[in-house]
This record gives C-alpha cells, sequence and structure tokens, in this order.
C-alpha cells in the first residue's frame, strides 16, 4: 500500500522534526501538514498519473479506484490520527476522488456496484493506522 510508505515517512519526519524543532509542536505539526498537503497537490496535477487513470484503451479497473479512494482516506486520517487535520487536505482529497470516480463512471462503469459504502473507507483507514502503530511499537520495544 502506498499510503503505508507515506505513513512511515511521515512518522520519521515527526521524529526528526521532533528533534530539531524541540519545543516547537506547533510549528512541527504546520510543516507536516503542509508536506502532506503539498503531496496531494502535486498527485491532483500530476498529468503523467492522470493520463495513465484516464487512458481509454487500458481503464482503471474497480480494484484500482478502489485503492486509490482508500489512499486518500488513509492520508486524510494520517493527518487527523497526526494532530494537523486540514480542511484542505479533505478538499484536495475529495477532489481527486471526485476526478477519479467521474473518469471510471464515464466509461460506463458502475462505481456504486464496484465500491463499498463511503464509511468503509474511513474505518478501514482508521484500522491500518492502528495497525501500522501496533506494528512500529512492537518493533521499538
Amino acid at each position: 500500500m502506498v499510503s503505508a510508505a507515506l505513513f512511515a515517512k511521515l512518522q520519521q519526519l515527526a521524529t526528526v522534526a521532533g528533534d530539531v524543532l524541540l519545543g516547537k509542536e506547533k510549528l512541527q505539526k504546520i510543516l507536516l501538514a503542509r508536506l502532506t498537503e503539498t503531496v496531494l497537490m502535486w498527485l491532483s496535477d500530476e498529468q503523467e498519473f492522470w493520463g495513465v487513470f484516464e487512458d481509454e484503451s487500458s481503464p482503471v479497473q474497480p480494484l484500482g479506484l478502489h485503492q486509490l479512494i482508500l489512499d486518500m482516506h488513509f492520508t486524510v486520517e494520517i493527518a487527523r490520527f497526526a494532530g494537523y487535520p486540514s480542511r484542505h487536505l479533505q478538499q484536495i482529497a475529495s477532489a481527486i476522488i471526485t476526478r477519479a470516480i467521474r473518469t471510471f463512471s464515464a466509461r460506463g462503469m458502475d462505481q456504486q456496484s464496484a465500491l463499498p459504502a463511503d464509511e468503509w473507507f474511513g474505518e478501514t483507514a482508521k484500522s491500518a493506522i492502528n495497525k501500522l502503530l501496533l506494528e512500529d511499537l512492537g518493533q521499538n520495544i
């Protein structure tokens, strides 16, 4: 899962930021929030990514759409968990999801039958974060 790698990198950056910016927790959270937003803004404008996603000769399958939506929810949940939730981050993630669903639907595919309920994505993302935290905790003991 791509988001698991993002989670690990953000955890590492939070540790480094904590060491470098000791006592400046608010600044640490702002930096991590902006970094996370920047990653999603880059993805939302990355023509190579969208070119592949929107390529009619090899349409995205339901599993690909499913994974993209899960990754967006996971990224938003990472920010919430780490204490830097951002309305802007949620808006960018929602825009990416909307564009992906629109592309999927434009090919005549029914996203309602291909995707679980919206709540499933949020709950699954939270569960994955908890699992990653437990794994990380087990490695640090």
